[in-house]
């Protein structure tokens, strides 16, 4: 009887074990899809400067992007347009693309500033470039080149490029490394200038210091491309606001694909005097939806803080 009696209990708790791991394993599985996000603004000392709440179901961020789909339908008046599977942000106010933000597949291609002086640039312009390069589906490189142009009598051209290079290390983004070449041409004295190499840069760290793992299979979004977003996004408020949603709704990444959410960022900005910005990123969890994220707080020590509060479906 007693033999009996431990069997039973032997294969009740084998049993027991057997549906806690299946269960686990249900758990592990289990995808959360986001309905809305609230994003707040706050100062140096966490006082709120104001804050919207976005729906991020898709029929909205179509609306946001609207139903243009070629750019002669926003000449004049700024705004995005559909061509395929590409996305673009426009402005074209009289006879140039002032700013251009390229989108294609769901991938960040490019951008353009240009400002013209005269209404025919016949003085010159200032126009910088951006270009994102990718590996493997996964961004490596980060070009930016900029341009001052001088008309007549004393035409002229004066360049910086610089070539950003994404470091992977155990499949997380550790370093960007920034290698800078300045060149000029002067026509009205058809002297081609030196070209100065500058020495390579550390333009930014990320830390992860608490290795906590990318949610982007349990929430299917990459909550890395908004601190990203925050250095190498679209130079153009407008645009830099929007594309948050974007990156929310699914409809914009930047393809790093690391295991681990970034916690700390050190960040070079580039001028004539450089200025470093440090980022401090913390995140909040439900511990009775699998630790899934309800808030995320990217704090600038030179610019406040941008809060984010995540609302599910389920």
């Amino acid at each position: 009887m007693k033999k009996l009696i431990f069997l039973f209990i032997c294969v009740a708790t084998c049993f027991m074990f057997s549906c806690k791991k299946d269960a686990n394993n249900r758990i592990a599985n289990v995808k959360y899809e986001l309905d809305s996000v609230r994003i707040e603004e706050l100062n140096a000392n966490d006082s709120s400067l104001g804050f919207n709440t976005f729906p991020l179901r898709s029929s909205f961020i179509d609306s946001v992007i609207g139903d243009k789909h070629n750019p002669q339908d926003l000449y004049f008046s700024p705004g995005f347009y559909t061509n395929g599977d590409s996305l673009i942000y426009v402005n074209h106010p009289e006879f140039f693309d002032t700013y251009k933000y390229v989108v294609v597949n769901k991938t960040p291609i490019s951008n353009l500033n240009f400002n013209p002086s005269g209404s025919f640039a016949q003085y010159g312009y200032h126009k910088i470039e951006s270009f994102y390069n990718y590996q493997n589906n996964q961004l490596n490189n980060f070009i930016i080149i900029d341009h001052d142009h001088t008309a007549a009598p004393y035409t002229g051209d004066f360049y910086i490029e610089m070539n950003n290079n994404f470091i992977y290390t155990n499949n997380n983004l550790y370093s960007i490394i920034n290698k800078r070449l300045d060149y000029s041409y002067d026509e009205y004295f058809n002297i081609n200038f030196d070209s100065v190499i500058h020495p390579d840069l550390n333009l930014a760290d990320f830390s992860y210091t608490s290795n906590i793992p990318n949610q982007k299979d349990l929430m299917s979004v990459d909550l890395n491309d908004l601190i990203l977003n925050k250095i190498i996004g679209p130079n153009n408020y407008l645009v830099m606001y929007y594309s948050q949603l974007f990156i929310l709704g699914n409809r914009v990444s930047y393809y790093t694909n690391c295991s681990y959410l970034i916690e700390k960022l050190r960040f070079m900005n580039i001028g004539y005097i450089n200025t470093e910005s440090n980022f401090t990123i913390r995140y909040t969890f439900d511990a009775d939806k699998n630790n899934r994220i309800t808030t995320m707080k990217i704090k600038d020590d030179l610019a406040g803080s941008t809060l984010y509060t995540f609302y599910y479906k389920n």
